[in-house]
């Protein structure tokens, strides 16, 4: 893999979203590294393996940690890390928060699948 090669971790419990994610994410550029249905086994890798991923896709409603406490959790770890939210829950109150506090993106649910590959590969250019 050479070093312009994306390594790319998600966090998402919706089979349908990744598989929506796989799609996109895996492409000459880019590959999924890792994929965790839960905040708790993302924490419990990233702090062995924080230097790893160039981005993270996290949902926000998982069971046992959430994509919100996972947020804060990985910023302890790892601040740099960009994130993106690719979620239904569309509160412009918790988006703008996120935003502010560091998120990269956040992408609501239902998404078109071009605009999802769109939207992710623009960040990606900018890492």
């Amino acid at each position: 893999m050479n070093q312009n090669h994306k390594k790319i971790v998600i966090c998402e419990d919706d089979p349908k979203t990744l598989r929506d994610l796989r799609i996109v994410c895996n492409t000459p550029h880019s590959q999924i590294i890792k994929e965790f249905t839960n905040g708790i086994e993302l924490i419990e890798w990233l702090k062995n393996n924080s230097k790893e991923p160039n981005l993270i896709i996290l949902d926000i409603i998982m069971k046992r940690m959430d994509g919100f406490v996972a947020f804060h959790e990985i910023q302890k770890i790892n601040p740099k890390i960009p994130i993106i939210f690719v979620s239904i829950e569309n509160s412009a109150s918790l988006i703008k928060y996120l935003v502010l506090n560091g998120a990269k993106d956040f992408i609501t649910k239902p998404y078109d699948l071009e605009q999802l590959r769109l939207r992710i590969l623009k960040n990606l250019q900018k890492l």
